[in-house]
């Protein structure tokens, strides 16, 4: 079962990475999960305004969201803790 899973995720990333409406794609961190943490939170766009700034802060280096410079772990916790401050449509 993991397996067949670990291929459909592959595949839609390699979808992700040949769409010409994405670039600069990055992989942060790749490995298997326990449970789902993200099922409640849909994919959007987050403005950067002055409750980001010190969750930025807080993963990283910058007050602005940069993940060229956020580690694996970083960005994840910084995914999770948006997810609890900021609602997402």
């Amino acid at each position: 079962m993991k397996v067949h899973v670990r291929a459909l995720i592959n595949d839609i990333y390699h979808q992700i990475l040949n769409d010409q409406r994405h670039n600069k794609i990055v992989l942060l961190d790749y490995r298997e999960v326990s449970e789902r943490e993200f099922g409640e939170w849909s994919m959007g766009y987050i403005p950067e305004i002055a409750m980001t700034a010190p969750v930025n802060l807080k993963y990283s280096s910058n007050k602005s969201f940069d993940p060229y410079n956020m580690s694996g772990p970083s960005a994840h916790k910084f995914l999770v803790h948006l997810s609890k401050i900021v609602n997402v449509v």
